[in-house]
Formats: structure tokens, sequence, C-alpha cells
């Protein structure tokens, strides 16, 4: 085997490993990334939530205000019921 040929490969080798590392790097950079993301969308989509939950049940709670008193207990004056 010629010296030039074995030197050659071994730089090859030496190029082909740094690349599988960084783009191991770059692979577990871009999982972090999407998990960070994924737990912002979480905290957002519950924070969502709330605010519907809330404007929900503010407008039940106004619909409520507006229709008139119960009066439980009491019977209507009529006898039409």
């Amino acid at each position: 085997m010629d010296l030039s040929i074995a030197q050659e490969f071994l730089q090859f080798r030496e190029m082909f490993f740094v690349e599988i590392a960084k783009q191991k790097e770059l692979n577990f950079s871009l999982k972090e990334q999407v998990n960070a993301l994924q737990c912002e969308l979480t905290t957002l989509q519950h924070q969502l939530d709330d605010y519907v939950s809330k404007e929900h049940k503010d407008l039940i709670d106004k619909w409520l205000e507006k229709m008139p008193k119960d009066e439980e207990g009491n019977l209507p004056e009529t006898d039409n019921f």
C-alpha cells in the first residue's frame, strides 16, 4: 500500500468522523430546540384554554345577570301553572 494513499485514507477518515460528530451535535441541538418549542406551545395552549374558559364564564355570568331573578319557593299569583 502506498504511503500517500494511506495518508489520504486517514485524512478522509478523520474528516468523515469530524463530519459525523458535527451532524450528531446539530441533531442534538435541533432536538433540544424542538423540545423547547413543544414546552412553549404547551404553555401557550394552557394559557389559551384558561383565557377561553374565563371568557366563556364571563359570558355566562353576563347572560345570567340579564335573566330575571328566580323567586324559588314562592308560588305564582295565578293558577295557570
